[in-house]
């Protein structure tokens, strides 16, 4: 593997409903490319009767308001840290954690890295305070009065290791109290090189509402990072004999780089800064400039409607104007997608056209206007068109049926971008979030690593035991013997249904699908046994399959002779399905 830096978010809430594990980054070929991963996020204590002063701390606790930085008090996961048991099929090494009854172990995903560790001794790994959700108290934990001891919190419980012995939890099941767990000093040492620098956003309103901001944010942020430096130096040598790492994430935003950022001297303390690359248009711009618009384009675009004109080549050029050496930026790179629907128009294949909001859920999967690569990649040639502009670096899906259009990074795309990076004399690369991409089979990550060692972009491999089903979509209606890809699996329907995923159960309580197999994404959608052109003078039962001008439909209801519908009007009547292969 070349030295040219790739680094990788890793959250911990992905081993939950996305079932995205630290194992899967070994067995995908991830860990090998990288050459850091961010374990995200950690939290700021909030100066409470729980957690006094504004400390790095642990406790199980759910944020019940995620739309406002209050949510954020006390809030964190402890248990997916060190306390939850992972199963053998789980684990990196194919060795399951002792169960919830023993505790004298550590478990979850600290001994998943450890683990990884081992098997990756060249792999660096950080951990990354704050982010969107937990910048809340980065303001307070700056100030002279409170930054050493932040800074000595932060290394005492991730770099010495000391994990409490009780953690404050309050969940559905434990609720409010302080539990016994693992920990003690040492237990969790040597799984950290390091400490990554989230904050989202010094001295600006423009980070979630509720964050506490200051005017001397801009003068505190760097000096936050000098204690750091200087706490960290001041430690003996990593087990490897190395030093210990310092990042931060920085912003794309010249208002928020000019309102909490001076860049020479945050510069001074970084080994490396990973730059946005991404979230530079999305429907949170919604209802005041509510355009569709790529969220990561390389390059400014000719009809571009917003007001800002962001692109990642300029927020390249305003960090190194500003002074920050080329040699410490590392650009990131979006594993995930963001979406509008309402589009009015499918002019230009839906790009900077009026739309009505966020794609709500479950089309967004778990939070509206958002979608990862790997359920995106499962639209292509599923009612959905596929446009890409090299230029920029950048690929959309528009389905002019459902009037949605998603932005977002293809192979092609973060190969262009890594090649920007390395062109442009940068670090390398970053991703975000190493959980969105292709669980099987890493794709992002293999282009990217291979675009930074100056290689050619991968062979597309056949691709064995493909999806050949259309995606399923709640708003279809389904019957007896139709089916649908879902999240990487083949699914089959029972009996008639609408708006029940395959896996739960209708509103009677019953299942109506039955799993086929597991399946390889994207989607090569083929023809299903029985579908046969449409033809106005055949009377069609619901689900029943026809093709018409190269695509499959499905039939909504039952369809007499003589409708006016034909396929490609009314998606009521027939459902579209996507482009099949021939």
């Amino acid at each position: 593997m070349g030295t040219v830096q790739y680094h990788g978010y890793y959250p911990q809430w992905a081993i939950y409903a996305r079932k995205f594990f630290l194992r899967d980054l070994h067995a995908n070929g991830t860990a090998e490319r990288l050459t850091i991963l961010n374990y995200a996020f950690a939290n700021i204590s909030s100066d409470t009767p729980i957690h006094s002063g504004y400390r790095a701390f642990a406790a199980t606790v759910p944020n019940k308001n995620p739309g406002h930085a209050d949510g954020s008090k006390d809030v964190g996961d402890a248990d997916a840290d060190w306390v939850r048991p992972f199963l053998a099929e789980e684990s990196v090494d194919g060795k399951a954690d002792p169960d919830w009854n023993s505790p004298n172990h550590l478990k979850g995903n600290f001994n998943q890295l450890r683990k990884l560790k081992a098997k990756y001794p060249k792999l660096k790994v950080l951990i990354s305070f704050g982010g969107w959700t937990y910048s809340r108290n980065f303001s307070q934990a700056a100030r002279p009065e409170h930054r050493r001891e932040f800074v000595k919190s932060c290394i005492d419980l991730y770099i010495r290791g000391n994990l409490p012995p009780k953690i404050w939890t309050d969940t559905e099941t434990i609720r409010g109290k302080w539990r016994d767990v693992y920990g003690g000093d040492g237990v969790a040492a040597g799984i950290f090189d390091g400490i990554d620098i989230d904050w989202e956003w010094p001295g600006t309103t423009k980070g979630l509402p509720g964050n506490l901001h200051s005017k001397d944010d801009k003068k505190n942020l760097p000096l936050l990072l000098k204690e750091f430096r200087e706490q960290l130096d001041a430690l003996p040598p990593r087990q490897d004999g190395g030093k210990y790492l310092l990042t931060a994430f920085l912003p794309a935003d010249p208002e928020v780089i000019e309102a909490g950022w001076d860049v020479p001297e945050v510069m001074k303390y970084l080994d490396y800064g990973n730059l946005q690359g991404y979230d530079l248009h999305g429907a949170f711009e919604c209802p005041d400039s509510c355009f569709t618009n790529h969220q990561s384009a390389l390059h400014p675009i000719d009809g571009d409607p917003s007001p800002g004109k962001l692109s990642v080549e300029a927020a390249v050029d305003a960090w190194v104007k500003a002074g920050a050496p080329k040699n410490k930026i590392v650009l990131g790179i979006p594993f995930y997608g963001r979406g509008w629907e309402g589009v009015q128009s499918d002019a230009k294949g839906g790009l900077f056209q009026k739309a009505k909001g966020a794609v709500p859920t479950p089309k967004a999967k778990y939070e509206p206007g958002v979608n990862e690569y790997r359920d995106l990649a499962g639209l292509v040639g599923s009612g959905y068109t596929l446009h890409r502009d090299d230029t920029n670096a950048v690929a959309w899906l528009h389905s002019p049926a459902e009037k949605i259009f998603w932005t977002f990074d293809d192979p092609t795309a973060v190969y262009r971008k890594a090649q920007f990076a390395k062109s442009k004399g940068l670090a390398g690369a970053m991703a975000y979030s190493l959980d969105g991409d292709e669980k099987t089979t890493g794709i992002l990550s293999k282009y990217i690593r291979a675009a930074l060692d100056g290689q050619e972009p991968p062979k597309k491999e056949q691709q064995k035991n493909a999806c050949t089903a259309p995606a399923w979509n709640p708003k279809h209606v389904y019957a007896a013997p139709n089916e649908v890809t879902y999240e990487g699996e083949m699914w089959q329907s029972t009996q008639w249904s609408k708006g029940t995923a395959p896996g739960a159960k209708n509103n009677e309580g019953n299942q109506v699908w039955k799993k086929l197999k597991a399946c390889t994404l994207p989607i090569r959608l083929k023809l299903p046994t029985g579908a046969k052109p449409w033809d106005n003078s055949v009377a069609y039962k619901t689900g029943d399959y026809v093709t018409h001008e190269g695509e499959l439909y499905s039939a909504a209801w039952n369809i007499q002779p003589g409708q006016k519908d034909k396929p490609g009007g009314n998606p009521d009547t027939w459902q579209p399905l996507g482009k099949y292969e021939k």
